[in-house]
């Protein structure tokens, strides 16, 4: 056999060999990237009647806190079997470093003061991502349903800021959502639209309390302003319990609340007792779970002079049965008419807002 018929039968059981898979070939696995996640804070919206209203507004927070803004939202991330993401801790608590909301830093564990800054990252496994707030709540987790909640506490009685419409001893709980409008899941990995090289989601944050708001105006006359100031509102139900308060827990994703009990009363004092004038004024505010109906409620107001309790009076008047919802305001407006008060309107807004053009309007007059 010459030369060459000896090189080309080589090359052609090689070839054989090749094709019949006798050759061992290594072929590199897809390396899997983690990426990581930057998110950004925003407000919510949600639908009542025809008109989309805003339901949270990042910096301008009812409840402790303080300084009428939230730079603090607690974090939950967890995987498709509802246990913490691969490689993570579970809980963390992102803190904006300026006051526009534009930039947050992670930081882990649960603390709202320390806790060392880390970044989370993405791999190609899905994240189901939850937040909420206050920020240092520890969540407890449901590893069944993905349920997980967080404590909360409403207190029967609170007391307020008359001086600003923020400043409550009560507590602003919040839940997040994907959409602005809706309440979704938030979804992610590293398959999701990267930006400069990480992931960017917004998360939309809504509240899970009502606000209640009380706005008096004076038409007695004499405006007798020395002898207006709003000290203390108390709300009374005669036969039935619809309030809702003491402690219980929030569902982290939605919102739910659950393990209140029912109570008759509620009490708002203010520590700064604001007069009423001839224009409507806030004159106390507060935190409460909604319900669907209130039935009718007994107000008391207490009013007097700023500094002493030598001409303190009480006045009342009939509320009606009002729903109080998730994520709004609820303004009652009264009137001081011949020193007697009566109910005027009832305004259903914003969260944030003290009144709102067009929104829904009961009218007791």
């Amino acid at each position: 056999m010459n030369k060459t018929v000896s090189s080309s039968l080589a090359l052609c059981l090689l070839i054989a060999s090749s094709c019949n898979g006798e050759e061992e070939r290594t072929v590199p696995l897809p390396v899997e990237t983690p990426v990581p996640l930057q998110l950004h804070f925003a407000r919510g919206e949600m639908n009542l009647s025809i008109k989309e209203i805003h339901a949270r507004n990042l910096v301008d927070e009812t409840g402790t806190g303080g300084n009428n803004k939230t730079d603090r939202i607690g974090v939950y991330l967890t995987g498709t079997d509802h246990k913490p993401y691969k490689g993570s801790l579970g809980q963390y608590i992102f803190i904006a470093q300026n006051t526009t909301g534009t930039d947050w830093k992670c930081h882990a564990g649960t603390s709202e003061t320390s806790g060392s800054e880390t970044t989370l990252y993405l791999s190609n496994l899905t994240a189901t991502l939850q937040a909420f707030h206050p920020a240092g709540e520890t969540v407890t987790p449901d590893t069944g349903n993905g349920n997980h909640t967080i404590p909360v506490t409403i207190p029967a009685t609170q007391t307020y800021n008359g001086k600003n419409t923020w400043e409550c001893s009560a507590t602003d709980y919040m839940y997040a959502s994907g959409n602005e409008n809706t309440v979704s899941a938030i979804s992610v990995s590293n398959q999701t639209p990267h930006t400069n090289g990480s992931i960017s989601q917004t998360i939309y944050l809504f509240h899970a309390l009502t606000k209640l708001i009380f706005q008096i105006k004076n038409e007695d006359g004499q405006q007798e302003s020395a002898y207006n100031y709003v000290k203390s509102i108390t709300l009374t139900t005669a036969t039935d319990s619809p309030f809702l308060t003491s402690t219980g827990t929030m569902q982290i994703k939605d919102g739910t609340l659950a393990g209140l009990d029912p109570t008759k009363t509620l009490v708002f004092t203010t520590t700064s007792p604001v007069s009423i004038t001839s224009n409507y004024t806030t004159v106390g505010y507060g935190l409460t779970a909604p319900v669907s109906s209130t039935g009718n409620i007994s107000l008391s107001i207490k009013l007097g002079t700023e500094n002493n309790t030598d001409y303190d009076r009480t006045l009342t008047a009939t509320l009606p049965d009002t729903a109080w919802q998730s994520g709004y305001s609820c303004t009652y407006q009264l009137k001081l008419k011949g020193h007697i008060l009566v109910p005027s309107t009832i305004t259903i807004g914003t969260h944030t807002d003290e009144t709102v053009d067009n929104e829904p309007v009961i009218d007791v007059d």
